[in-house]
Order: structure tokens, then sequence, then C-alpha cells
């Protein structure tokens, strides 16, 4: 790869060792349970990764990446193995949640200069690290993703412009949704029988179920629940004039902290009558902008389909 430099660390030093599962849970153990992680959740972004990479870490062998997206192989690779090892808490199997992993800058079916080469590069750098990487990529209608990630956006404060406008200068948007050219480049380096596509509609409609199949790829014992979510993790809403003056002075982690504590401590019915003082929900797409979405994505979807078997609505 072009320019490429390896990480600042010998890749056979600090391995962990797998959880001994004090608490009776049964280790199928088919994976390698060592770092640098073999199990890697890439996507997509705005697809109920949150919610699922949650249940997940309530498995008493797996260890959940912290931050859940530590962005290593695509924004933090030259901090080197020793930064990336301090992302995981434990031991057993490590998973990393970096939705960034399916963000390159593919548009028109090239890669464009908008970005720095690392949305080239991370198929590439995981290969060099785990060559017996799996992965699992969570699918959700194109057009849905795409305008739940403008409105996440313009949640944090960070997009000002129209929808339409948005996404035509910066079609990383759409890039994001066009997932059958995200996969192409993992495509180079693994074989597709590494991959575990599930469609976002299920996940959502059975998060349990889809945790456990995500176990079962993955090679540990899903004869497990987890404890049941009362409600999405990570939901897009757009914050109101109250909201935007608590996220000034908390700032971005300040305010993903208090959610945390606030979803763990305080009664549902308080916590949604919290949300809705600070917060509003994404407003409904225009039927125009749907169709047009519909129109860009058509020959997507049916590339989609004929490499992972699942057809979006």
């Amino acid at each position: 790869m072009r320019g490429e430099n390896k990480p600042r660390r010998p890749l056979n030093s600090g391995l962990g060792r797998p959880a001994d599962c004090a608490t009776g849970c049964r280790y199928e153990n088919t994976m390698a349970m060592s770092f640098p992680p073999q199990a890697f959740i890439i996507g997509a972004q705005k697809a109920a990764t949150t919610s699922l990479a949650h249940l997940l870490g309530q498995h008493p062998a797996v260890t959940m990446s912290v931050p859940k997206e530590p962005h290593f192989f695509s924004h933090h690779w030259e901090r080197g193995l020793d930064w990336y090892r301090g992302c995981f808490p434990g031991d057993g199997l490590l998973i990393d949640a970096s939705t960034t992993y399916a963000m390159a800058p593919i548009h028109g079916g090239a890669l464009t200069t908008l970005d720095p080469p690392w949305g080239e590069a991370v198929p590439g750098r995981i290969a060099q690290l785990r060559p017996d990487a799996r992965f699992v990529y969570v699918l959700r209608s194109p057009a849905e993703r795409t305008w739940s990630a403008y409105w996440h956006t313009v949640r944090y404060g960070t997009e000002t412009r129209p929808f339409r406008q948005a996404i035509r200068e910066n079609p990383n948007y759409l890039a994001t949704s066009t997932y059958s050219r995200q996969i192409a480049l993992y495509l180079r380096h693994f074989p597709l029988e590494r991959f575990l596509f599930l469609d976002f509609a299920a996940v959502t409609a059975a998060p349990d179920d889809a945790a456990r199949r995500v176990l079962r790829f993955f090679g540990v014992d899903d004869d497990w629940r987890p404890t049941a979510l009362d409600r999405p993790l990570n939901r897009t809403l757009v914050l109101n004039g109250p909201g935007r003056v608590v996220r000034a002075v908390l700032g971005d982690h300040g305010l993903a902290v208090l959610s945390g504590a606030a979803r763990a401590m305080v009664p549902r019915a308080v916590l949604d009558l919290t949300a809705r003082s600070v917060a509003r929900p994404v407003p409904k797409m225009a039927e125009e902008d749907r169709r047009f979405l519909k129109e860009y994505f058509a020959e997507e979807m049916e590339r989609l389909r004929e490499v992972t078997g699942i057809s979006l609505a």
C-alpha cells in the first residue's frame, strides 16, 4: 500500500489470554482469543451497531473496545499497538466496533481525494495484523441511513446546509451507504465467508437474536440472554435550544457520558421527559428526497443483493 507504515510495536507482544469464564459460560473457542482483535463490527454507521455492541458486551466471554469505536485502523494507526491494546479493558473475545472501517470515500466507483487514504487502507491494515479476521456488517436501507447520518451531523452542530446541498457537496453521506463498494475493498484481502451481513430491520426487531447470531459467527457460546434493551441506543435526535446549551457546556464526550449514566440510573418515563425537553425527533424525509435517493441507490441495491443475499427496502 502506498506510504503504508507498520504500527510501532512487534505484533506478537502483549497478547491477551482467554477469559476463564468463571460465570459458567461455555467457550466454543473457535476463534483465537488474543490481541489484536479478530472480531469486528464495521458498520454501517447509524445502523444499530451501538445497541448490538451493548448487548454483546454483556457476554462474560466478550470484551468490547472502550470507546466502542476506537477507530484505530482508520484514524489512529500511527499511535501504535500499545495505544490500541489500551482500548480493551479485558481479555476473551475482543471486538472492535468502529464504523469508520466501512466509510471509505468511494464515489462513482472510485476512491476520491476528499479524505485521507485511510479509507482504502483499512482492510489491508486489518489483514496485516489479523489475516484471520471476521466481520459483521449491519445493512440499513441506504436512503434511511443517509437521512439519519445527515441529521446525526446536524445534531452535533457540524452540518448546517439543507439536506440536498449537503449530500451534493459532501458525497461521503452517500458513499457510506454504498455498501457493495465498501465490501469490495475488503474482498481484496478476505474471502466472503468471513462476513456476516445482517438486515437492520431484523436487528432492531429482535436484537437479542441478532446478538446470539453474531456470537455464533464469532465462535462464542450463544446459550445466553443479555439484559433486554428498552430502547435503541445512539438514536438520532436533533438538539433544541436547551440541548445545544447543555452540549456547549459539557462537550460531545461529556454529553455522551451524562446520557449513559442517565440511562443506567433514571426511570424511563423521567428519561423520556428529559429527552423531549432538550431534543426533538428527526423530521420525516420529504417524498422528493426519498424518490431521489431511491433512484440514486437503485443499482447499488441490486449489487448488494447479489453479494449478500439481502434485499433492503
